[in-house]
């Protein structure tokens, strides 16, 4: 697809927002993800996630990631019991501004607003998964204060390489949740 005819896609699925399918590509892997485009970048798509009837977090992938946008009559008859039930007036949109500009700024804007994150490398072999607070906003890394499946946090952080990245998450319930019940780093 042309890139012209990409954004202007973007822009119509935004304007109308239309839940839609993004199904994406890595390394010969196919993945997808569905919801609402947020906003958009020459490099980065944001994207409030829908599933199972609910509004849940937040991502934000590569664009050169993207394989195709699908919009069908099951997405708009998604959208229909979204309103119907209420869920859609009552949690669309994001209610501050994050910079799609590149890793560094969308990073910026998250540790600016408090966000816990998750991270994931899927191109990876050994897909890995980070999640934890924003620390440091450096120029070719960030870096995040861990915590495990306990609710550790790690007492160093761990640095992450932005070419790294294939999906940033925020905003989830998983996060949200995991988030209240942090314990501090172990004392050494």
């Amino acid at each position: 697809m042309k890139k012209i005819d990409f954004e202007l896609r973007l822009k119509n699925h935004i304007t109308a927002k239309d839940i839609v399918k993004i199904e994406r590509e890595l390394e010969g892997e196919d993945l997808s993800c569905s919801g609402f485009i947020i906003d958009y970048s020459s490099d980065f798509l944001l994207i409030q996630n829908e599933i199972d009837f609910q509004l849940d977090g937040f991502s934000i992938v590569p664009t050169y990631t993207v394989a195709k946008i699908r919009c069908n009559k099951t997405d708009k008859f998604h959208k229909s019991i979204l309103k119907k039930e209420r869920i859609f007036e009552k949690d669309y949109g994001l209610t501050f501004t994050v910079e799609l500009i590149d890793w560094k700024t969308i990073f910026k804007s998250l540790k600016t607003n408090n966000k816990i994150v998750s991270i994931e490398d899927e191109a990876d072999d050994e897909t890995y998964y980070i999640i934890g607070h924003i620390v440091r906003v450096n120029q070719k890394t960030v870096s995040i204060q861990y915590f495990d499946s306990m609710g550790q946090l790690d007492g160093e952080s761990t640095k992450v390489r932005y070419e790294d990245i294939t999906m940033l998450n925020f905003d989830n319930r998983y996060i949200n949740t995991y988030s209240k019940y942090l314990k501090e780093p172990k004392k050494t």
